[in-house]
């Protein structure tokens, strides 16, 4: 008497298609969420955009008896040029559509979305070239020395502790816990370290 066999059966078992798909992983978009956002101003014209920069104002003594001088600044502006155009586009068919059993159309929405927000931040992330002041080695390691420096810089600046973030490479981010003075709490015993770390959110 013969048996049937995956092999002499292989007629009668059908392949089966998941109603799981694997989802391309891409990384979470982190730095446009950081930074001020200007499509509404060009989103039906234009391609540079001015942003009025105001003047530092200080103070002037004041004597008894003197009228009061007003401060007269002569104010700039600064400028963004709309000048990087990319896209992404999919174009499943009708008929394709129709006879595929997943929403391809839902799914390419998700990855069109995620594809673009990734591009963004790689963006702005290669924009710190263009930066007046610096600190530590690009491509170099992470160091406690670079992030003082960074942070002496913000400070003389005046930039507001709210507005400040670090954003860190995968890599960056093994250099930084592994600098014990950033997250242990006899550093700073009134603080919370690792939520803080000191000088911004990370």
């Amino acid at each position: 008497m013969g048996e049937f066999t995956p092999t002499t059966a292989a007629a009668y078992i059908p392949d089966v298609w998941s109603s799981k798909v694997f989802e391309y992983a891409y990384e979470d978009v982190l730095i446009c969420d950081l930074v001020t956002s200007l499509d509404s101003d060009v989103a039906s014209y234009g391609e540079i955009v001015h942003l009025p920069v105001m003047g530092v104002l200080s103070t002037t003594a004041k004597s008894a008896d003197t009228d009061v001088t007003f401060t007269s600044n002569t104010d700039t502006d600064a400028t963004v040029t709309v000048n990087t155009y990319e896209y992404v586009a999919v174009a499943p068919t009708l008929e394709v559509m129709k006879k595929a059993k997943y929403d391809l159309v839902g799914l390419n929405q998700k990855a069109m979305g995620k594809a673009m927000g990734n591009r963004w931040d790689a963006q702005l992330a290669g924009l710190y070239s263009t930066f007046a002041q610096s600190a530590g080695t690009a491509g170099g390691g992470f160091t406690d020395a670079a992030l003082i420096e960074a942070i002496r810089l913000l400070d003389v600046a005046n930039a507001p502790a709210e507005d400040r973030s670090l954003v860190l490479h995968s890599s960056a981010w093994a250099d930084f816990i592994g600098i014990e003075k950033f997250y242990n709490s006899a550093t700073f015993p009134q603080q919370k370290a690792l939520a803080k770390y000191q000088i911004a959110e990370v």
